[in-house]
């Protein structure tokens, strides 16, 4: 085993026993805490901010559209786990598992789901998008939540990252929204520009003005 090889599954295994330590003692104070290095995605609606995301991550994992699309954050958790840890079906691409971090005031129950393979990972990101915005919003496909959707890849590739996908920033009504879509979006965003060490990726349309 190279010795970059070595290194990488140490620091793995200490990253993983610290974040055991922490959920066994609670630690609330976040200045503490052992963070991976988080990147937010931030800009208007449909400016492209899930397609970055995508470029970033080299996966096809957030839902993408012309219309409002993304509707609550959606965080994205990549870690990296040794061969001999993976079940074979999911050695060549990984190895996805999924789970809903409840808003402090969200009445949903829980959701876990996987092993997924990669590939079917859109679909069910789309999938849950829908089902938690229907029942936070009586049964209808409107607005957006706090809610968190968490996905998990564990790969082989050698990168520890967090990367989020955000609600895109509404500068306005919008038919068939709820009235207040700009304050909502722009309250979710600012939940995360207040978290500590974080990387904030801006999306701005291209302008494209030449004759």
């Amino acid at each position: 085993m190279a010795q970059e090889d070595k290194w990488i599954g140490s620091w793995y295994d200490q990253a993983d026993r610290l974040q055991v330590i922490e959920n066994s003692h609670g630690l609330d104070d976040n200045d503490l805490r052992f963070n991976m290095p988080t990147i937010i995605c931030l800009g208007e609606e449909s400016s492209g901010k899930s397609s970055t995301m995508e470029r970033l991550a080299s996966f096809k994992f957030f839902p993408t559209d012309r219309r409002l699309c993304t509707r609550l954050p959606v965080k994205l958790c990549i870690r990296y786990c040794p061969e001999e840890q993976l079940e074979e079906d999911f050695r060549e691409r990984g190895k996805v598992m999924m789970k809903l971090k409840r808003a402090p005031n969200s009445d949903l129950e829980d959701m876990q789901g996987g092993p997924f393979q990669p590939s079917q990972v859109e679909a069910e990101v789309r999938s849950w998008m829908n089902q938690i915005v229907r029942e936070n919003n009586d049964g209808k496909l409107v607005g957006v939540c706090e809610d968190t959707i968490i996905i998990q890849l564990f790969s082989q590739r050698k990168m520890n990252l967090d990367l989020v996908d955000l609600p895109g920033i509404v500068g306005g009504k919008i038919k068939n929204e709820p009235s207040d879509m700009m304050e909502q979006t722009r309250k979710i965003a600012s939940s995360y520009l207040e978290k500590d060490h974080t990387i904030v990726v801006a999306v701005v349309p291209s302008t494209d003005q030449r004759i």
